[in-house]
């Protein structure tokens, strides 16, 4: 089923993400198989989001997954799958008290912690992007709680670019995303606060403004960020 529906998008006539290159792809609009499951569409890989031996949920209310884990949970994508070191993330999430990211999210983030890209508290509600205590290719800004954003940096020998919204916001030298990216999807949640995620891609090229672009505007037609 997960395969028909990415022949469906790749048919489609509507508007549509970018389905060159793409490596993995997790959707909110896809049901989860069982508690703490979701499923893959490119390859149909499940994965399972573990709770640290606490309770929580983790549910579909499309175009969004809804999760509550009571803990810092990490799931081991490039293990599991066999993924190759993307060139482009992009990820949508709402900004809200859990975090949502990929590579490697905290809620603190100080020298020698580190994160790819993310959205969630951290101090202040914020977006990230690649945060090592070198403090190389660090950009971080500010973002309005209980909104929803679409996020992307890509990578292109050594050059970084970052995107909110399909607009480029920061570019800078000297990174390369696998250099810190340790392939991990994490969410995070403390106590009761939730969070909610919209998608997750990840793409073997460097996306194109206009490509992340035309992310973006998917992710719009399918109310999935704040207009």
């Amino acid at each position: 089923m997960i395969r028909d529906e990415f022949m469906f998008f790749r048919n489609a006539s509507v508007s549509s993400p970018v389905l060159s290159g793409l490596l993995l792809w997790l959707d909110g609009q896809d049901e989860i198989s069982e508690s703490f499951q979701i499923r893959e569409r490119v390859s149909g890989l499940l994965f399972t989001i573990p709770t640290n031996g606490r309770s929580g949920t983790i549910t579909s209310n499309a175009p969004f997954i809804e999760y509550d884990t009571g803990a810092h949970c990490n799931v081991s994508i490039l293990n599991e799958s066999s993924i190759r070191s993307p060139k482009t993330i992009e990820l949508t999430a709402i900004c809200d008290a859990g975090g949502f990211g990929f590579g490697c999210w905290d809620n603190s983030i100080s020298p020698g912690k580190k994160s790819t890209l993310g959205i969630g508290y951290s101090s202040d509600y914020v977006v990230k992007s690649s945060v090592a205590a070198a403090g190389r290719g660090a950009f971080s800004q500010k973002i309005n709680f209980g909104q929803s954003y679409n996020i992307a940096i890509t990578e292109d020998d050594g050059n970084c670019k970052f995107f909110i919204d399909g607009l480029l916001v920061s570019e800078f030298g000297d990174f390369t995303i696998d250099e810190y990216c340790q392939h991990l999807l994490s969410i995070v949640s403390y106590g009761s606060k939730s969070g909610s995620f919209g998608c997750l891609r990840l793409y073997s090229r460097p996306l194109s403004n206009s490509e992340i672009l035309q992310n973006y505007n998917y992710e719009k037609s399918l109310g999935r960020v704040t207009p």
